[in-house]
């Protein structure tokens, strides 16, 4: 029998199998990774969590409601943030009887970068207050911020 036409060999059979089975266990775990778990409400933590959420989402309305009256009218009013590529991750939080402090490192990514994709990250932080028994946001980082003022003297 010439060789040429034998079997291909086991060996290469199973090694092949077993990139098939990697290649699809990647792929499943690509695609069932979900959202983020929520953090527990009540917390400034989590205040921070649904208003970067909501801005990202592009949901002002929604993100203002995490504001205080201050921070929504007492502020330059600029055009909606940019929020393509922006992922915002919880570095740490200082909470204090009436305020707090939520450290957060913000990266963005984009795929105009002549050499493919670019990333940068910075930190900063939200300020919030205890009103009413809740939190709310009296400072957002620039890059997240909502401006509710229409210009006009309420």
């Amino acid at each position: 029998m010439d060789k040429s036409t034998a079997r291909p060999d086991r060996a290469l059979v199973v090694v092949l199998c077993i990139i098939a089975a990697l290649v699809v266990v990647a792929l499943v775990v690509v695609f069932s990774r979900s959202a983020p778990k929520p953090l527990d409400p009540g917390t400034p933590e989590s205040v921070v969590q649904r208003y970067s959420a909501a801005v990202i989402d592009g949901d002002e309305p929604a993100a203002a409601k995490y504001l205080t009256q201050a921070a929504r009218h007492n502020c330059e009013t600029f055009e909606a943030p940019v929020t393509d590529g922006i992922r915002v991750t919880l570095v740490g939080a200082t909470e204090r009887t009436d305020s707090a402090d939520v450290k957060v490192s913000i990266t963005i990514s984009s795929n105009d970068g002549p050499f493919g994709v670019s990333e940068s990250e910075f930190a900063d932080v939200f300020d919030l207050v205890k009103q009413g028994g809740d939190w709310l946001i009296d400072s957002a980082p620039s890059i997240l911020t909502v401006c509710t003022n229409s210009g006009k003297t309420p």
